[in-house]
């Protein structure tokens, strides 16, 4: 799928409901469990190939006191730990960092996103942006043209996308890679999504994944996965009535 064709998919959509997945935690821990996992291959190996092991200087083999009590105690307490870490990310990645986006319109047709997650709510439009903390239950009201740019870019990517040369893009079956990079101070910012399409090439979900790179040096930042839930379906959103008051207030 062409620079064109992603556009004008994106550009079907005008109302839709978006669950988001903050996948940083799961990530790490699927880091940390290629260790064990890789020991766990190796010596289970070894043991089947019945391969003779040195332990404290002293060679172990095959039908020897000590041979199966090592490869068994080693291959349990690596098994429990790969176990442990798979029922981790597991849980983990379907339980935290969970919020859903709402993307609507006004009568005027102006574009209207409303976030919702356990700490805040926010409404979010090119002309104001409204920000409800659940914890100390305020409203926060932003202006500043730049900021709510930004603000949305980062909410909806597909807001930023144009024609540049910082813009890469592959395609395959269902499936479009998008690669987009921008000069931050010193560092190179990196945004990557995986955008996937059923069969008549509606969008049904992407990926996104940021990093920087500062001096050679690469600096993961965020990995999320975004679900539509629904597409071009009711428009209606259940405003929080603080920022409804503040909505109204501004008429």
């Amino acid at each position: 799928m062409d620079f064109e064709k992603i556009i004008a998919a994106f550009k079907k959509i005008r109302t839709a409901t978006i669950e988001k997945n903050n996948q940083v935690v799961p990530f790490v821990l699927f880091i940390i469990l290629v260790t064990p996992l890789i020991l766990f291959i190796v010596f289970l190996t070894l043991y089947l190939l019945s391969v003779p092991m040195e332990n404290h200087g002293v060679v172990l083999r095959p039908g020897e006191t000590g041979y199966d009590s090592f490869f068994l105690g080693f291959l349990i307490i690596t098994g429990g730990i790969i176990l442990v870490l798979l029922i981790l990310i597991l849980i983990l990645s379907k339980t935290i960092g969970i919020s859903t986006i709402y993307l609507s319109e006004t009568v005027n047709l102006d574009k209207v996103i409303y976030i919702v997650s356990k700490s805040k709510e926010v409404y979010l439009t090119d002309k104001i942006m409204y920000t409800y903390n659940t914890k100390n239950q305020t409203v926060y009201t932003e202006k500043n043209t730049q900021r709510l740019k930004e603000e949305i870019e980062k909410t909806l990517f597909w807001f930023q996308l144009k024609a540049e040369d910082n813009i890469r893009i592959k395609s395959k079956k269902n499936v479009t890679s998008i690669r987009i990079t921008s000069q931050v101070r010193k560092s190179k910012l990196t945004k990557f999504y995986s955008v996937y399409f059923d069969d008549s090439e509606r969008i049904i979900k992407f990926t996104e994944i940021i990093s920087t790179s500062t001096y050679g040096n690469n600096n993961f930042q965020s990995y999320s996965k975004f679900n539509f839930i629904d597409i071009n379906g009711s428009s209606f959103i259940h405003i929080h009535p603080l920022i409804q008051n503040e909505i109204a207030k501004s008429l």
